[in-house]
């Protein structure tokens, strides 16, 4: 695994979204840490939304048709996106422009969907813990500001669709 070019592409970002899947499951205590040492967004697939507490204040939501505002935003906007145990199938809800690591136990999930910068094959728990250790501390949250002004909008539109109506009002 190229785990020092990774640690090199986190390191220049100012940006950075995490898209984690399924593939994730064992790894969610470590994601969490890393997106808080690195102020990264927090993204899941539609099998992972019960990985990481919704709460979380870096949790923007999922990805793709079903997913939501916040977490299209975070995915669209970053200069690099950290994907974990996921090869999320819709290549159009992938950034066009950021540069993509991409973690996964097997090597032909690997830029099945889109375009990796830098592939790590090995096991997420492994890997993100490794990340862990060598990335350095960021202090800069303006991504992270971002990317809670997409979530507190769709907040509120979720807020105004689960709304009481009465038959017949809206």
């Amino acid at each position: 695994p190229d785990i020092q070019a990774a640690v090199k592409l986190l390191d220049s970002a100012t940006s950075i979204a995490i898209l984690y899947g399924a593939g994730a499951r064992d790894a969610s205590s470590e994601i969490v840490a890393l997106a808080e040492k690195i102020k990264a967004s927090l993204t899941h697939t539609t099998r992972s939304k019960d990985m990481i507490d919704n709460h979380h204040p870096h949790y923007m939501g999922g990805i793709g048709l079903m997913g939501a505002r916040a977490g299209n935003h975070a995915v669209h906007h970053c200069e690099v996106l950290l994907v974990i145990g996921s090869s999320f199938a819709f290549h159009e809800y992938y950034p066009k422009n950021a540069q993509i690591i991409q973690i996964d136990t097997d090597p032909t999930k690997i830029a099945k969907r889109t375009h990796v910068d830098c592939p790590i094959v090995g096991d997420a728990k492994i890997a993100v813990s490794q990340l862990l250790k060598q990335v350095q501390i960021k202090t800069d949250e303006k991504f992270l500001k971002a990317c809670h002004q997409a979530r507190s909008l769709n907040d509120k539109i979720e807020d105004w669709q689960n709304r009481e109506s009465k038959p017949g009002k809206l």
